[in-house]
């Protein structure tokens, strides 16, 4: 992965996969009734809409040292990536919630990001990252996404 932007991408991927209740395999859900301006079979979603571009598989080790570095970062920090990458806000709800000037919103964006990528080098460096990571049940305090805790082996 190259930039801090991918890692978070990634990093809120990752947090925001959960069973969820949806819709089963089947399509019968797209089909429209027939219209003047529809296709003559109704399926005209099929036929206007572009392939979607897979998405990159998902790096679970990059996440995971994203979430173990997110547990050292100022609130604020870690509430504006929460916010930007794993909620989705605009960046105009993102300062209503921060209690943050718009102007100010992309320079605050930024500093997270690169406390994320200064941490990550930190910890990359020290070796303190090339661990196996075993799930468990309760987080440590700071944690954003899933609770997970690092056993060193």
């Amino acid at each position: 992965m190259n930039g801090i932007d991918e890692i978070l991408r990634n990093w809120a991927r990752w947090v925001r996969v959960r069973q969820r209740q949806g819709r089963c395999g089947s399509i019968e859900h797209r089909y429209k009734l027939r219209r003047i301006d529809d296709t003559p079979y109704g399926w005209d979603e099929w036929l206007t809409t572009a392939p979607t571009v897979p998405l990159p598989p998902m790096d679970s080790n990059a996440a995971l040292a994203v979430e173990k570095v997110m547990r050292y970062l100022p609130e604020d920090y870690r509430l504006a990536l929460r916010l930007a990458y794993v909620e989705r806000f605009s960046w105009r709800d993102c300062c209503k919630h921060l209690s943050l000037a718009y102007n100010l919103w992309w320079s605050h964006l930024s500093d997270s990001q690169h406390a994320v990528l200064n941490l990550l080098t930190r910890h990359q460096a020290k070796g303190t990252l090339a661990a196996q990571f075993e799930f468990r049940y309760s987080a440590p305090d700071g944690a954003v996404g899933v609770c997970v805790k690092a056993t060193y082996g």
